[in-house]
């Protein structure tokens, strides 16, 4: 049977990397092909379209060409828009790097909780608290 402390730094531990597992991070780029093809822009994706007229619209991209992005809006319709009718796109993408930094830091903390409250029971063991 697991300890009090035992279970307390497991819970700890499951729910920070639960926390982090799907860390992403939105992204807002100038609307071009180059731009859309550097962030990995990809059919698949939801992205926000902003607007020149300061409208948006989000779709699901099915296609990044040349000139101009295509998906399919939250009704179903297919919606091409040019390049030069946008101020930007802003999308979502998985960030493994911050995952990995936020869930390194998630263990420091509870190894660092741990060696404290190992410290305090070893302290409180010679000075004859125990419990």
């Amino acid at each position: 049977m697991r300890t009090l402390r035992q279970q307390m730094i497991f819970a700890t531990l499951v729910l920070s990397i639960i926390g982090n597992a799907a860390c992403t991070s939105i992204q807002t780029i100038n609307a071009s092909p180059g731009a859309l093809h550097e962030h990995s822009v990809e059919p698949g994706d939801n992205v926000t379209l902003y607007f020149v007229d300061n409208t948006k619209k989000q779709i699901t991209v099915t296609e990044v060409g040349e000139s101009s992005i295509k998906g399919t809006d939250s009704n179903g319709l297919e919606v091409t828009v040019k390049y030069n009718a946008l101020v930007a796109i802003q999308f979502e993408k998985f960030d493994g790097t911050e995952t990995a930094k936020n869930t390194g830091k998630a263990l420091g903390v509870v190894v660092a909780g741990a060696l404290i409250l190992g410290a305090l029971a070893t302290v409180a063991f010679v000075e004859g608290y125990g419990y």
